[in-house]
């Protein structure tokens, strides 16, 4: 009894000596601190200082976050709603972040006040130390993120400017609560005993030292930094009265068509292919299809253009869409919960996925038409000069079919007359259900009807892009089928499958291949696609790549080193007579054109092609659809 009566007392001596010694001032130190008893478990008071830093610090970022993203992208359809829960989203996510990073400064403080009891009696200088070593993690780390998410150009962006407000803001707030959550603890661990020790001039210049490394650090990447151009340089176009259309075949070894071609297995194929240059292609920086058919467009990497998966994560609501950048810890994790609380949901990629112009756009700028059916990341189909068939038409009419109705018009195609000549597609129901080849090949198939029928109201198209996915999707379905430890005739059945896989293409392709001619060049552009069997398990692949040049002044058997995947859409400029940004990546490879050609076409090069100003994607329909068809592709 006399020790329950004099346990109260005990407390109240203890919080008039934190009092003498300046805390429990105002509101947010009784929270940390009025608690302390000096008698808490070592476990319990490490848990509970570090739950209280999260949940404030995650509260507060949590709001600062949603404020900024819907800065970005002003609230849709949910409004004010939307803002509150995407505000409640981040606070949990932060909370737990948070949590996690004062617990490991909590237990080292811990651990170095066990074998240093002299730490018990410097209260003020070890939670000061403690807070900023906090502020660097967290400005150190929100650096190097931005540094790796941000494109070069976007630097110096005000959402870069925004971005480091906040970063700095969210260091300098866990800063001063881990400063009192490391007070906290040290009440708890060591009583009473909470002298304060000046932080003298050392502390000083130590806290100075790291804010100016800081600063220096970001100061050096911002200062080579380079304004987003948003308009196309000045530049002129030297036409050469030539045509160009690329043809990207996904799913394509060197290896298997030399030995087709070899024989007559690949008629229209081998005779293309004799009539023009080969040459292979070196692997791609990222074994993505979207990223690489991205580089073979705009000219650029993965780095620059930010494709970099087959789908990303939209935000409902704030019509804020997300872009996975892999490889970047606190990115990685942020992206992964955003869908288990709710807060993102899986979206196709559209067209404000790609950071820079594709050629169609390039070309675009000085009236010249294109026609492009089927390319990864082109919805919505607005604002286009000439015709465009995205790579949502197909999935929507398979879509429509399945449910029994007429297929609704989303911005599938432009001019939306083309829509209504596409809508009628004969799809067999069964077949593409119950037979994965003559899925993959029903694909192929419309692609270039598509591009057949696109091509009949337009006299003269500068350009001409097709994207053909069924080799690839068929490879994967045979690569699946094969048992692990398959045999030589089970690999020969699933071989012999491939090869009238590319009968079936060739057949396809012949009046597209017919195409070229003294006055039309056809480019085709063949990739390995997407990795498969042991190539996923192992990250490798063992197959290259290949391109095919022929018609205009292509040189018959022409050779070249390996190409790029992003020397095409600067080779493609070169033959239109435009010139080649300095932002591309890539080269024109002048080998496997004519001398005659190269002399009175000499490459010109301009500063850049600007950005392409595009509308919001918003809703639509079918965007489950869409990615479970990634997923029993084997994609996702």
């Amino acid at each position: 009894m006399t020790e329950r009566a004099r346990l109260p007392r005990d407390e109240d001596e203890f919080r008039r000596r934190l009092k003498s010694l300046g805390y429990l001032e105002n509101p947010l130190e009784k929270f940390f601190i009025g608690s302390a008893h000096g008698r808490s478990g070592v476990l319990f008071a490490n848990l509970k200082v570090a739950f209280k830093v999260g949940l404030l610090g995650g509260v507060f970022l949590g709001v600062v976050t949603a404020a900024a993203l819907s800065v970005d992208a002003p609230p849709g359809r949910g409004g004010l709603q939307s803002l509150v829960v995407l505000a409640g989203c981040f606070a949990i996510i932060f909370t737990g972040l948070f949590t996690a990073l004062e617990l490991v400064i909590c237990l080292a403080v811990t651990l170095i006040g066990r074998v240093f009891r002299r730490v018990y009696t410097r209260t003020e200088m070890i939670a000061f130390y403690s807070g900023v070593f906090a502020a660097l993690v967290v400005l150190l780390y929100g650096t190097l993120w931005w540094w790796a998410r941000s494109a070069q150009a976007d630097l110096l962006s005000v959402r870069s400017a925004a971005a480091f407000v906040v970063i700095a803001v969210a260091a300098a707030a866990v800063a001063w609560l881990t400063r009192m959550a490391v007070t906290a603890l040290l009440a708890l661990l060591g009583g009473a005993e909470l002298t304060a020790h000046g932080k003298g001039r050392a502390t000083r210049l130590y806290f100075a030292v790291l804010v100016f490394g800081v600063l220096i650090f970001a100061g050096f990447r911002l200062a080579g930094a380079e304004r987003p151009p948003v308009e196309p340089s000045d530049f002129t176009v030297h036409r050469t009265g030539l045509s160009v259309t690329l043809i990207a075949l996904d799913g394509a070894s060197l290896s298997f068509f030399q030995h087709l071609t070899a024989g007559s297995d690949l008629p229209n194929l081998a005779a293309f292919a004799d009539e023009g240059g080969l040459v292979p292609m070196e692997p791609p920086e990222l074994h993505v299809n979207p990223s690489v058919w991205t580089s073979v467009a705009t000219g650029v990497g993965p780095k620059k253009h930010g494709v970099t998966a087959y789908s990303a994560q939209e935000i409902p609501g704030l019509g804020f869409y997300v872009k996975e950048r892999p490889g970047w810890g606190f990115y990685d994790a942020l992206l992964g919960a955003l869908p288990m609380v709710g807060l993102s949901r899986r979206a196709p990629l559209e067209r404000r996925s790609v950071a820079y112009p594709h050629l169609w756009d390039m070309i675009a700028g000085k009236g010249e038409l294109s026609g492009v059916v089927n390319w990864w990341g082109t919805w919505p189909a607005e604002n286009f000069h000439g015709f465009l068939v995205t790579d949502r038409m197909y999935p929507k009419l398979v879509a429509a079919r399945l449910a029994g109705r007429e297929p609704a018009f989303e911005r599938e195609i432009h001019p939306r007359s083309l829509f209504d000549d596409l809508a009628d597609y004969p799809l067999d129901k069964a077949r593409l259900a119950d037979d994965p080849a003559a899925s993959a090949m029903d694909i192929d198939r419309f692609a270039v009807s598509a591009l057949l029928t696109g091509e009949l109201d337009y006299r003269s198209l500068a350009l001409t892009a097709l994207y053909l996915p069924g080799l690839d999707i068929y490879a994967n379905v045979l690569e699946s089928a094969l048992p692990e430890g398959a045999t030589m005739s089970e690999r020969a059945r699933a071989a012999e499958a491939a090869a009238d896989y590319w009968r079936f293409l060739d057949r396809l392709l012949e009046p597209v291949l017919a195409k070229r001619g003294p006055r039309h060049v056809v480019v085709l552009v063949a990739d390995p696609g997407m990795l498969k069997g042991h190539e996923r398990r192992s990250g490798r692949r063992r197959e290259e790549g290949f391109a095919i040049f022929a018609g205009g002044p292509v040189r018959r058997g022409a050779r070249a080193e390996p190409l790029g995947l992003v020397d095409i859409a600067p080779a493609t400029l070169y033959l239109l007579g435009f010139p080649v940004s300095a932002e591309m990546d890539g080269d024109v490879p002048m080998e496997l054109f004519s001398g005659e050609f190269t002399a009175a076409n000499p490459v010109r090069t301009m500063a850049t092609y600007g950005r392409v100003k595009l509308l919001p994607g918003g809703d639509y329909s079918i965007d489950s659809e869409l990615v479970e068809r990634l997923r029993s592709l084997g994609y996702l």
